[in-house]
């Protein structure tokens, strides 16, 4: 057992050393700026500290911090809320439920850092451990609770938007990551209650071997993301078996991309830019501008503008008692301005909005 115990200890260190240091590499490669990078960048930080945070409990080093060896920082809570933003921005910005998991978890986090500071100052410093391992059978209960929550959320928010997300190569491994974590989950309430209520030292190794292989799979999983994240963005747009080059693959990249747009009304956003799209999307600005350039033979402004015309013609042909103005209309079309609507309608339909309008009724 005791080489076992020691495996063990050194699986953890390795976690959290490899964990470190890949998300150096990331920040010092600068892919951090792609949000969804990002969120699997914080996620690999957050495992490390935790894996950390056992690894010092399990050899004793912990003791060397002193009065801090007591306190308690749960980074695991954080982890399911990330890869719920995580999920939630291929289908939606901002990622406003998701968002209510993350501040759910920075309250459980104060909470449970002020209980073992609790703990840590009106206990007799031979009890301590004992009210800790106490208190931690309500934390990782109420941890498990809310994982599964989210948990449920991700799997249920994937199948309804699951045509947006076929539209990304690079996250074929998020599906089964569901059924993983359900699985981890599982390991987890079983080693707990193992490790709290059958009180046998067998178990004991049992605990901390699951949480080995909850560490190990999760690990896997976010490098698997990361990793194909941080690959060429722009392949990510081609169905995982489809193999083109040249003026094909653009061609399936943008028929994909506009798909996107369409699905998602982007255009209706005034603001959107070329650097916005390309955030959205995961690509370089610079190629997202050249196969527009070359498939539709126009620049990015054109583009986008045209799809704003031809939500400018669907509102006008609805609007059969000219109840709104034709500012009404530029702005409910994604225009920033009257005249911006007028040079763009002017361009591409050959007349203005009102002789258009003029002509249908």
């Amino acid at each position: 057992m005791d080489i076992y115990f020691h495996f063990i200890q050194n699986f953890l260190l390795a976690a959290y050393a490899q964990g470190f240091v890949m998300a150096l590499f990331v920040y010092v490669t600068r892919k951090t700026h792609y949000h969804k990078v990002f969120y699997l960048w914080v996620i690999i930080i957050l495992l490390s500290l935790n894996a950390l945070q056992g690894w010092m409990k399990m050899t004793g080093t912990i003791h060397y911090l002193g009065p801090f060896r007591y306190l308690y920082f749960p980074w695991y809570l954080f982890v399911m809320p990330y890869y719920s933003i995580f999920m939630e921005s291929f289908v939606r910005r901002p990622e406003k439920k998701s968002l209510v998991f993350l501040r759910i978890a920075v309250v459980l986090f104060i909470i449970y850092l002020l209980v073992s500071i609790y703990i840590n100052l009106t206990t007799p410093s031979g009890q301590v451990t004992r009210r800790l391992v106490e208190f931690h059978r309500y934390d990782e209960v109420i941890g498990l609770i809310f994982f599964w929550v989210i948990l449920i959320y991700v799997i249920r928010l994937y199948y309804k938007h699951k045509e947006t997300f076929k539209l990304y190569r690079n996250i074929s491994w998020v599906e089964p990551s569901f059924w993983v974590g359900a699985v981890l989950f599982s390991l987890w309430a079983v080693a707990n209650y193992t490790q709290y209520y059958i009180q046998d030292e067998a178990y004991y190794f049992f605990y901390y071997t699951l949480r080995a292989m909850a560490a190990l799979l999760i690990f896997a999983y976010a490098y698997i993301g990361l990793y194909r994240f941080m690959i060429d963005a722009s392949d990510a747009w081609l169905p995982s078996k489809q193999k083109l080059s040249g003026k094909d693959k653009e061609k399936m990249i943008m028929s994909h991309i506009e798909k996107f747009i369409k699905e998602r009304e982007l255009y209706l956003d005034p603001f959107l830019s070329l650097n916005k799209l390309s955030e959205y999307i995961q690509m370089a600005p610079y190629r997202l501008s050249a196969i527009i350039n070359n498939i539709k033979k126009e620049n990015f402004s054109n583009y986008i503008n045209s799809f704003r015309v031809n939500k400018a013609i669907e509102i006008m042909k609805k609007d059969k008692e000219k109840n709104l103005t034709l500012e009404d209309v530029a702005l409910q079309s994604g225009f920033s301005s009257r005249s911006n609507f007028y040079t763009h309608f002017k361009r591409i339909k050959g007349m203005t909005p009102k002789q258009f309008r003029d002509q249908l009724f």
